[in-house]
């Protein structure tokens, strides 16, 4: 056990310094204000105050950041240290570091930022990549907290040598959105109707063939390669997760009815060697309720409690979303991530605990960042498949080393009728669990 001094112990002080040594490093802490509790202390201790207690001691300067309570903006001065820029920097030259790594985790995880950019979001409510601070300052594809967590560790084992950090391990973790479980089957006469319409007024006779041999039962739907995930997982010993959305249909849900006997059928046999999870309509942002509503339907359907969630669009709104998901008995949230592009949003490779900056209070909200997601490949990055994989492989190699969680998004519609995207699925499914 380690043990920590403070002046004064605040929320989000206990918040983060569990999270850097019991969720990252593996190791219980504990806190004291009391000098001389501390000073004669034999287990192995850190500082982070405004001034130093012993000769020997490990001392971090504490800033200002983590004894607030508002939420206000920051102007930060970012500093290079060793090579990676850092934030809540200081003059105190007895500190360790000439910054605040307690306080930089914490802004990272907690996503302050985020709370201050109701004016930088895109059409969808969503805030852009490039407004982050961790974009402008090119260390979004770097673990920071993992980073400075090691940073810290390797100072208390040459500290104390005697004291002993588990050895964690890595995980990979593939998981897969299904917007759209067909692109053919199960949509009813009205939308079938309507889908030849549409086909025939663009002259996509190809496209008409396609749906209907696939109507027919000649051919196996585009979006129908689950066979194929299931294969994968199966060769690697993966557990991957399942995001389906069953809410109503609208402009941007499209799936077919929860009803519908052949989606029902799917979800049971994902079921069989997955875990399923909601993905709620997009509807939902503005009815919370839908939720739910819609989490209880796949409930029904696969005859099982659901706790995980991944939003649709990735749409967040702090804290108003993960409060509802509480609220609608989610337990974990695998949202965390860029839309348009790869790397660590909240500047972790591991999960961690929602943090509500309104309330100034952990939650029991688990959430579990993503690194990349195959869509933002084609749509945002302009990649074609053969270059996907060198962009890739430092993310996955970053995770490995910090022995973190890798979590990847696919999509069955993105997958469909292209064989070099399922290639290069299946390579970073290898490479990623070797």
């Amino acid at each position: 056990m380690l043990l920590i001094y403070c002046d004064t112990i605040s929320a989000r002080i206990e918040y983060i310094f569990k999270l850097i040594f019991k969720d990252i490093l593996g190791v219980d802490v504990s806190f004291t204000t009391d000098n001389d509790d501390y000073a004669n202390s034999s287990h192995p201790k850190i500082n982070y105050s405004k001034n130093r207690i012993t000769k020997e001691e490990l001392f971090f300067y504490s800033v200002d950041f983590l004894f607030e309570k508002d939420i206000r903006k920051i102007n930060h001065e970012v500093i290079k240290f060793e090579g990676y820029p850092v934030i809540f920097s200081h003059q105190n030259t007895d500190s360790v570091f000439p910054f605040d790594p307690f306080a930089m985790s914490f802004y990272f995880v907690s996503r302050y930022e985020e709370y201050l950019m109701e004016d930088r979001k895109d059409a969808h409510g969503r805030v852009k990549a490039e407004a982050y601070l961790a974009f402008k300052n090119c260390i979004h594809h770097r673990p920071v907290v993992n980073i400075l967590a090691g940073e810290i560790k390797l100072l208390i084992e040459e500290k104390y040598p005697a004291f002993k950090f588990p050895e964690k391990k890595y995980n990979f973790i593939p998981t897969y959105d299904i917007d759209m479980a067909f692109a053919h089957l199960g949509k009813g006469l009205l939308r079938s109707v309507g889908g030849f319409g549409k086909l025939a007024l663009r002259f996509k006779f190809k496209e008409i063939f396609e749906r209907i041999n696939t109507l027919a039962g000649i051919i196996s739907d585009p979006y129908d390669n689950f066979d194929t995930h299931i294969e994968q997982q199966n060769k690697y010993n993966l557990k991957p997760l399942y995001f389906v959305n069953l809410g109503d249909y609208g402009t941007f849900d499209k799936n077919i009815s929860y009803k519908n006997k052949r989606l029902r059928e799917l979800l049971k046999k994902l079921d069989h060697s997955a875990e399923i999870g909601t993905h709620p309509s997009y509807k939902s942002n503005e009815h919370p309720e839908k939720v739910k509503i819609e989490k209880e339907r796949l409930e029904e359907i696969i005859n099982s409690k659901v706790t995980k969630n991944r939003q649709h669009f990735l749409i967040l709104s702090f804290p108003e979303t993960y409060n509802n998901l509480i609220n609608s008995g989610i337990t974990d949230d695998y949202s965390m991530g860029f839309a348009s592009q790869m790397g660590f949003r909240a500047g972790i490779c591991s999960s961690f605990n929602f943090y509500d900056l309104t309330g100034e209070k952990e939650t029991s909200l688990r959430i579990h960042p993503f690194a990349f997601m195959d869509t933002m490949f084609e749509d945002y990055l302009k990649l074609s498949p053969a270059k996907i994989i060198k962009y890739v492989k430092p993310l996955i190699e970053e995770t490995k080393k910090y022995n973190g969680e890798l979590i990847a998004i696919w999509h069955n519609y993105a997958l469909s009728n292209n064989k070099e995207k399922l290639q290069v699925y299946k390579e970073i499914v290898k490479l990623a669990k070797k």
